[in-house]
């Protein structure tokens, strides 16, 4: 049963499921560090989620694993406007075009993106 207090504060959740390439878990919590978080936090003071949490697979059989990170919206509309507001933090991040894709193409080199996935919460 979800509690009663999640389900007044959080609406629906987006999650990003990824797995961090052979050999790049270090160069990975780095790039979350230096890069990610502080788009992060830029986004969250605009009010584009309400929180993220980072989950790392527990047992991932020899792999590098299952990593998400699991973003919390108020409601649907919260959540419909968050790729607009991550983009622009990121925006203010990289500063130009050129940083940008460098940057993604740096993150390329990290991880692979599984998929994306959002839920609603119902008590």
């Amino acid at each position: 049963m979800i509690s009663n207090w999640i389900t007044q504060h959080i609406g629906c959740i987006r999650v990003f499921r990824f797995e961090v390439l052979p050999g790049q878990e270090l160069a990975y919590q780095e790039y979350l560090r230096e890069v990610v978080e502080p788009i992060d936090e830029v986004a969250f003071a605009d009010a584009a989620f309400l929180e993220v949490l980072c989950l790392t697979q527990a047992n991932p059989c020899g792999k590098s694993g299952m990593r998400c990170r699991v973003f919390t919206f108020r409601d649907v509309t919260q959540r419909d406007a968050f790729p607009g507001l991550i983009a622009e933090a990121a925006r203010q991040f990289d500063q130009t075009e050129e940083a940008r894709n460098l940057r993604k193409a740096y993150a390329d080199t990290l991880r692979t993106v599984v998929g994306v996935d959002d839920y609603e919460l119902s008590a």
